[in-house]
């Protein structure tokens, strides 16, 4: 009789032990998987992103502006009114730019509990300076000079416009150059080529310089 009750007391204490030991498992593995599912959660978390990007100091809006997540090639682009709105995750690098504008990293806290959230961004100018440069359409003084001397310029560009509160009565009549007059003849064929040419190179003369 006595080794059959302890054979009975050892199959209660097995049974006792195997009991533990599976609830000691169980208990193992849920708090294993909370602790995955949390993990996962914090690190597929999506926050919805928005603001409108402003010039500083005036605080106007920057129409156009770009913003994207550094490093995963997706981004968007501001409305008219600098308005944006975009889903990011926890650490996530953007940058957000605008054409004349300084760029500026904004990188997303992963102490957020919203889901939706709002900032301001302030861009401020990138101003370069550029040296003056002088463009002329001939290469040296000497070219401008001669093209200046072989202009022909017709009487209709030369003759004054009308000035504003005064009739003025132009004569447009030209007597042609014959040899029954042949001082109008002179006059336009040699002494007026002549005063051209003189004016001309006084003009010249007074013109800039450039190297």
């Amino acid at each position: 009789m006595l080794p059959v009750c302890l054979n009975y007391v050892n199959f209660i204490g097995n049974v006792a032990f195997i009991r533990y030991t599976l609830m000691r498992n169980c208990l193992f593995i849920i708090l294993l998987t909370f602790s995955f599912g949390s993990a996962v959660n914090a690190q597929t978390r999506l926050i919805q992103l928005s603001g409108i990007i402003s010039e500083y100091p005036s605080g106007y809006p920057l129409p156009y502006a770009t913003m994207e997540v550094m490093g995963q090639y997706r981004g968007t682009v501001a409305s008219g009114s600098g308005f944006f709105s975009m889903v990011v995750a926890p650490n996530d690098s953007i940058r957000f730019s605008s054409l004349g504008y300084k760029s500026r990293i904004y990188v997303v806290p992963d102490t957020l509990t919203d889901v939706i959230t709002s900032i301001g961004v302030f861009l401020t100018r990138d101003t370069a300076l550029l040296e003056v440069v002088e463009v002329y359409p001939w290469p040296a003084r000497e070219d401008f000079r001669d093209a200046f001397l072989a202009l022909q310029l017709s009487q209709k560009e030369l003759t004054m416009g009308p000035i504003p509160g005064i009739k003025t009565i132009v004569d447009t009549t030209q007597q042609a150059p014959t040899i029954f007059n042949p001082i109008s003849l002179i006059y336009q064929e040699i002494i007026q080529p002549m005063e051209w040419s003189r004016v001309k190179r006084k003009k010249a003369k007074e013109l800039p310089k450039w190297e």
